[in-house]
């Protein structure tokens, strides 16, 4: 049977589509990407109009495709891009309503243990910690003997730091708080500033080792764990990185 997964991810959208065996093996058959962009278009920490429609419209091409090769089964899932604003329920709408698709958006844990599971389908690796950066999140996985140990997710993304701090920071008219060479507000090589507004004190939420924020993921911690990298050690394209 064939089946298509659609991705809708902060940065780009992607398609694939599989061939599935009842035994629960599978072969990639097709691959497609639509470089959208969505977490450049988030504004107050809102997916703005223009952002909602860029999804809608790359949804609908990803269907024509899809009906092209007359595939019916497609799984849609949204990670950071729909799940880090504060109107997810009415982008989803939204967006559902433009396209016909229903859209399940994933938590940050979610996509930590899915981007572990899907990475381990190339990889036999037993131990080590797997690192995935995205648009808008970084999901890290700790895992040993073959077996997932933690997995937490942050709100902090390539295209979401080139956002915050580098577009931003270049389009300040000269004299009013322009930094050196680029450099984001508070970098020993440029100027002072406050941070942009609902941007991160600091990776995954913390300014400093053991400072006050230093845990803050926005993952809710687990009991009885230990505060780890990126948050809780026990909470919860793109390249990944796995460290052995």
């Amino acid at each position: 049977m064939k089946q298509a997964v659609i991705d809708i991810g902060s940065n780009s959208m992607r398609l694939s589509v599989y061939e599935t065996t009842e035994t629960g093996t599978f072969t990639i058959l097709f691959k497609d990407k639509i470089m959208a962009g969505l977490a450049g278009y988030v504004e107050e920490g809102a997916l703005s109009p223009e952002g909602i429609t860029r999804a809608i419209l790359g949804l609908r091409s990803f269907r024509g495709t899809l009906r092209a090769l007359n595939i019916p089964q497609v799984a849609v899932f949204a990670t950071a891009s729909l799940r880090n604003i504060r109107n997810t329920a009415q982008a989803v709408a939204e967006i559902q309503r433009g396209t016909g698709f229903a859209i399940e958006v994933l938590s940050g844990e979610e996509e930590a243990r899915l981007g572990y599971a899907g990475a381990m389908e190339e990889l036999a690796l037993s131990e080590g910690l797997f690192v995935d950066i995205g648009g808008a999140s970084t999901e890290v996985v700790r895992f040993a003997h073959g077996q997932l140990v933690s997995a937490v997710s942050c709100p902090v993304g390539s295209l979401k730091l080139y956002r915050d701090w580098v577009k931003k920071d270049s389009a300040q008219p000269a004299g009013g708080g322009e930094h050196e060479k680029g450099h984001p507000p508070g970098h020993p090589g440029g100027g002072g500033g406050a941070r942009p507004p609902g941007s991160p004190p600091g990776l995954c939420g913390r300014d400093r080792p053991g400072g006050p924020e230093a845990g803050q993921t926005g993952v809710p911690p687990a009991g009885g764990h230990q505060p780890g990298l990126c948050g809780p050690a026990g909470a919860g394209e793109r390249p990944a990185v796995l460290l052995p």
